[in-house]
């Protein structure tokens, strides 16, 4: 079960939506439609350069235990651990995910459109931004009309991505 923990709250955004999103994230960087491995290095170097912001490459032992990633969206930086970094770089797919899963927070999750959550009341899925940075990376990475007709086998050789990634795009499309 994955965790949705967030102290804020953000916009409603559907699953189409945020899928519609990663797709003019694609067309704005000249990815074209009919790639399916996306390169998310090179996805965050040009979100950086071409918004101004800025990503920090930071030792391992910076970071909290479970810690792999921060977005400071108020200084528009996205600080990775170097380990995180280089995984993606070679593939890994946890790590490919959590660099995609960054880069929404980053471009979509800014102080300004934000509320501090108050647990007076369960917030909605689709106003959590951890649940709607997750749908992005999945949609970045494993894209609907891409992987509909595939397997999850297909998927994780196909998208370098996890088993539970795949299994989860697949099954919640």
């Amino acid at each position: 079960m994955i965790s949705y923990q967030c102290h804020y709250e953000g916009e409603a955004k559907s699953r189409v939506q945020i899928r519609q999103e990663a797709n003019e994230l694609k067309k704005l960087l000249g990815i074209s439609s009919s790639q399916l491995y996306i390169d998310v290095t090179r996805v965050l170097e040009e979100v950086c350069s071409y918004y101004g912001y800025d990503y920090d490459i930071l030792e391992d032992s910076f970071f909290e235990p479970g810690e792999h990633a921060k977005t400071d969206t108020l200084n528009h930086i996205i600080k990775l651990k170097e380990s995180v970094y280089y995984g993606a770089v070679n593939n890994n797919g946890i790590d490919r995910f959590t660099i995609a899963h960054e880069i929404y927070h980053l471009l979509k999750h800014q102080p300004h459109e934000l509320v501090l959550y108050t647990k007076d009341y369960d917030m909605p899925i689709y106003c959590n931004p951890e649940w709607q940075a997750e749908c992005f990376g999945a949609e970045l990475l494993m894209p609907y009309m891409k992987i509909k007709d595939m397997t999850i086998e297909q998927i994780i050789d196909e998208c370098e991505v996890t088993p539970s990634a795949a299994w989860y795009q697949k099954n919640h499309i």
